[in-house]
């Protein structure tokens, strides 16, 4: 799994999170596309743990990560 470069990126943000780092947890922005031409801010969000997972993509059973994440309470973001 880890041969993919977003999920080895994503393993060893978690290490270093769950290793005594969690203070320092960066803030993931997260986007939607409701419609075409159209991006959605949705907050930002940390991660929250990190588990493996069966998924299904074109039929085929895929092994891989499945990150839960935490909504941060934050009305505003400054862009500053």
């Amino acid at each position: 799994m880890d041969d993919f470069t977003g999920n080895t990126v994503l393993h060893k943000v978690f290490d270093y999170l769950f290793d005594g780092a969690r203070a320092a947890s960066p803030t993931i922005p997260h986007f939607s596309k409701p419609e075409e031409g159209v991006v959605k801010f949705n907050g930002l969000y940390v991660l929250n743990r990190l588990d493996l997972a069966w998924f299904y993509d074109a039929k085929q059973p895929v092994h891989n990560y499945h990150e839960p994440l935490r909504i941060l309470d934050c009305d505003r973001v400054s862009l500053a």
